[in-house]
């Protein structure tokens, strides 16, 4: 048996949140900014920033497992996407690093709608203090050992995991929702809902008016070429060229050219202008919203003015918002709910007591699966599986998870890989990732 077969398996889970306590000094978190020292962003294969996902300490990885192949000291920083794995030396500069500007949408590599940024305007997911916990689960049988019972050892250790982390944790089954949370309490609502409502409203507007103004555009394109085309020479440098245009024909003809050019520009220009109704729709709401403080609970008043402003979008304007915009209260509530429990401190405070144990009660775990170092991860596609079969270690796994704004395609998985021997060399250059979904 190998070295890091012996390791046993960490659960991953985030710590219960405690009012007028700084989770800035926490050592292992998922998403929030990464302490990267004197390390760059990585950068996927076309140059593009990788969106961050965890830190892990590795001191605290090694006090759970007792030791083990991994470096005593410093930190493992996770990036999704493309992956990377980063390691941070112990002492290396802890500020946080903010994203760089040329960030693709979080949505792009597995963020959850309506996500696109944290409070501060950052493309970062929800910070979270994480705590590590060994899970006492028997061996999986491995690839080369199947026989007629293979399966069926494989369900009992399935079965032994669920056992050992719901020692720990209670697992739930479904995503949190403000349905649930806020269950036999008075409707509460904060202004948070409302600047989020017109956000997102203010998303639609400026997509949807690009969008239209790409699909007018592609539907006079061959149109628009053969124009260009028949122009192209008439204002050539070319000498002969020149005297050509000294010809009043010639002169007649680039002007019918340049006139059709611009009667199909303004076409195109007077199609995007027909979002002029939901243009103002959105001014309206956004001036409303606008300077409210997002932790203040709305008046009833306000509430049915929200309430009817959501349904005159889904009613009027429901083409133009599509999936953009929550097509329903409980929607925006929840929304707001993920945001309080992992925002300031004064939003959390903000939630009722109730509320806030039912968070820290339901919310510790990701709906159904966990994240986990190390073991027997998540079986979706098959990579996992293959990259048993060649030896792969298991570095982390993330899986979908509503509070930290993580769908991962539908209920997806993220797994970081390496390979015994570059893990003995420290090469975390040779880490790979797989993205498993539904």
């Amino acid at each position: 048996m190998s070295p890091i077969a012996e390791v046993p398996t960490l659960l991953v889970s985030r710590c219960p949140r405690v009012t007028g306590t700084d989770w800035a000094g926490a050592r292992s978190w998922l998403g929030g900014a990464p302490r990267l020292g004197a390390a760059p962003w990585p950068r996927g294969t076309w140059g593009e920033p990788l969106p961050f996902a965890a830190q892990i300490d590795l001191a605290e990885v090694a006090a759970a497992t007792g030791g083990g192949p991994l470096p005593a000291t410093g930190s493992l920083a996770f990036f999704i996407g493309r992956g990377a794995v980063i390691h941070v030396p112990e002492g290396a500069d802890a500020a946080p690093c903010d994203p760089p500007d040329d960030g693709p949408d979080l949505e792009r590599n597995g963020g959850a709608r309506y996500w696109s940024r944290d409070l501060d305007g950052r493309r970062l997911f929800p910070f979270w203090p994480v705590r590590l916990t060994t899970l006492t689960v028997p061996p999986f049988p491995g690839d080369e050992e199947e026989d007629e019972v293979y399966d069926a050892r494989v369900r009992a250790c399935r079965a032994a995991q669920v056992a050992a982390v719901e020692a720990h944790h209670r697992r739930r089954l479904y995503n949190l929702s403000a349905e649930e949370v806020f269950a036999g309490a008075p409707r509460q609502v904060w202004w948070h809902s409302a600047a989020t409502f017109a956000d997102r409203l203010d998303e639609a507007v400026r997509r949807g008016v690009a969008d239209r103004a790409r699909t007018e555009r592609a539907t006079r394109e061959d149109e628009l070429a053969y124009l260009h085309a028949r122009l192209a020479p008439l204002r050539s440098r070319d000498p002969l060229a020149s005297v050509r245009r000294l010809l009043p024909r010639t002169r007649r003809e680039i002007a019918g050219i340049e006139t059709n050019l611009a009667e199909i520009e303004a076409e195109i220009a007077q199609a995007c202008a027909a979002d002029a109704p939901f243009s103002a729709f959105r001014d309206e709401v956004v001036a409303w919203a606008k300077g409210r403080d997002p932790w203040e609970r709305m008046e009833p008043a306000e509430i049915a003015r929200l309430t009817a402003a959501l349904t005159r979008a889904n009613r009027e304007f429901n083409r133009r918002i599509g999936s953009l915009v929550p097509h329903s209260m409980e929607a925006l509530e929840t929304d707001t709910l993920l945001t309080m429990a992992s925002g300031p401190d004064r939003a959390y405070a903000a939630l009722p007591e109730n509320a806030r144990e039912i968070v820290n009660r339901e919310g510790c775990l990701p709906a159904e699966r966990w994240h986990q170092m190390f073991g027997y991860g998540v079986e979706i596609q098959g990579h996992a599986a293959a990259m048993r079969e060649m030896d792969k270690v298991l570095l982390l796994q993330i899986v979908a998870d509503d509070v930290m704004r993580w769908s991962f395609g539908d209920c997806g998985v993220y797994c970081f890989w390496i390979d015994p021997e570059d893990l003995a060399r420290q090469d975390w250059t040779a880490a790979t990732v797989t993205i498993e979904c539904h």
